[in-house]
């Protein structure tokens, strides 16, 4: 018996471990739920159900704007917009209380959130002043910021409306997707600032114009630290029932320039699209789509990282037994984890 259990494990060392990442998918409602977040596993495709869901009273998540996971403490940090928290668990399945809940005056109805554990932070944008504002990584309860960019109204920073929001650790930058108006017509942005800066200051960059060809607002932002891409999901600049748009720039990009790559048109499925996320380990991009009226059925559309034009998804999670429907029901975000953790230190 002692041999055979040798030889498995030294197969076992000797196999590279499968590239695998879980699927988290946020709902949005305005009510504690048992079904706010939904669990997929990698090879999970079609009409299925969830491998897992998280919610509950214990929990008192209401809705799940943005996510991300910290590897070291093995947490989950969920952005519950209209619980008007920051929820960080170490439950991914079932019913439990949150271990830390940031939450108060400075928080509002909070939108997308970054982790930045090199610095200890957190990041994320706030309906208080239209901001984004910065709280240490451990924060609990109704703490004060470390720093917030914009004070509302914001005439040197840019920021209108801000939703998407991404960091690179290479540049010590962050990217926050907003709009602006010209008068006449709205148009979507990246602005760029130091991940330091502090007050209604100017970006260091802004990422807009025509041959940008993006929409009319930003929906998300992620960011590809391997190919030193961003990815900048916005509406239809048409109506709000054309094709959504899914744009990939340079993270060095700045002005009026084209995108890397572009995906979008009736092919793609992206209609009503809400979360974006980029899944490193299987190099290929997540939406997040919700139900409007019943105009669309609510999906996870998967997209290879090099997708370009009108084209069909690679994979598609929808339908009746996933746990949403027609009508005003859907998921509002997104996130791959990455589970190669599991690997990094024996079995656990």
């Amino acid at each position: 018996m002692e041999c055979v259990l040798r030889r498995v494990l030294c197969g076992l060392l000797l196999v590279t471990p499968v590239v695998q990442a879980d699927v988290f998918a946020g709902k949005s409602g305005q009510a504690v739920a048992s079904n706010t977040l939904m669990r997929f596993t990698d090879g999970q495709s079609g009409d299925v159900a969830p491998a897992g869901t998280f919610g509950g009273p214990l929990s008192g998540l209401i809705s799940v704007g943005d996510m991300a996971y910290l590897h070291s403490s093995k947490e989950l940090y969920v952005s519950d917009f209209w619980g008007q928290a920051i929820r960080v668990y170490d439950q991914l399945s079932g019913d439990a209380a949150p271990v830390r809940t940031i939450s108060g005056a400075q928080i509002g109805q909070p939108r997308q959130l970054v982790l930045i554990p090199e610095h200890s932070e957190v990041m994320v944008i706030t309906s208080q002043s239209n901001s984004v504002s910065t709280f240490a990584l451990d924060a609990k309860g109704e703490v004060g910021v470390l720093r917030r960019i914009g004070v509302n109204p914001n005439p040197v920073s840019g920021l209108t409306n801000p939703s998407g929001l991404a960091y690179n650790p290479a540049t010590d930058e962050i990217y926050v997707g907003d709009y602006h108006f010209d008068g006449v017509n709205y148009h979507a942005e990246i602005l760029v600032f130091p991940r330091t800066a502090n007050g209604d200051v100017a970006p260091s960059r802004v990422i807009t114009g025509s041959n940008t060809l993006l929409g009319t607002y930003t929906i998300d932002l992620d960011f590809n630290a391997l190919n030193n891409e961003i990815y900048a999901l916005t509406d239809s600049p048409v109506a709000f029932d054309e094709p959504y748009i899914l744009s990939t720039f340079s993270a060095m990009a700045s002005g009026n320039v084209a995108p890397l790559r572009r995906i979008t048109g009736a092919s793609t499925g992206l209609y009503i699209t809400t979360g974006l996320d980029f899944d490193a380990e299987n190099n290929q991009l997540i939406v997040a789509s919700h139900a409007y009226n019943s105009l669309t059925l609510p999906g996870l559309l998967f997209f290879p990282r090099t997708a370009n034009g009108n084209v069909a998804p690679s994979k598609i999670i929808r339908g009746a037994q996933t746990g949403t429907s027609l009508g005003n029901d859907g998921w509002s975000s997104v996130l791959a984890v990455d589970l190669s953790f599991i690997f990094a230190s024996g079995f656990e």
